[in-house]
């Protein structure tokens, strides 16, 4: 008897253990996690900076920065997916709206405005990619 409650006291302190453990893990991996975005976003806003035409590279750049700016920082992502917005309807690139649209859409959708967030989905969906030719549908 002796016997099954030592095994029992020794259980439970091993879970103990493992709980303890994988909670200092979480965390620790949290912040390494928290540390590769910043690594990501200032490298990206270094690349964002010295390149200076407005083509589809600068609106590829721009949404890999929005999204980046997604995991901790979503009104700076909404200035991002503003801006590439505005960039992709300026040099009218059907896919590069497309995709702008559709981070904008998902940004919308982690701020909580759904109703804006479908609308603006619909809105990516409007463009449509065929092999390498590019159309829109008609509205």
């Amino acid at each position: 008897m002796i016997f099954l409650y030592l095994n029992f006291l020794n259980f439970h302190y091993s879970l103990y253990k493992m709980n303890r453990i994988l909670f200092f893990l979480t965390i620790f991996l949290g912040f390494r996690a928290t540390a590769q975005t910043n690594k990501t976003i200032d490298s990206l806003l270094a690349v964002n900076q010295k390149y200076l035409k407005q083509d589809t590279t600068k609106i590829r750049i721009l949404i890999d920065l929005a999204y980046a700016y997604e995991e901790i920082n979503l009104e700076k992502a909404m200035e991002k997916t503003n801006e590439v917005v505005a960039l992709a309807k300026r040099i009218n690139t059907p896919l590069g709206m497309a995709n702008a649209y559709a981070e904008q859409a998902s940004v919308l959708m982690f701020l909580s405005k759904y109703d804006l967030s479908v609308n603006t989905f619909n809105q990516a969906l409007h463009q449509k990619v065929w092999g390498n030719y590019i159309y829109k549908l008609n509205e």
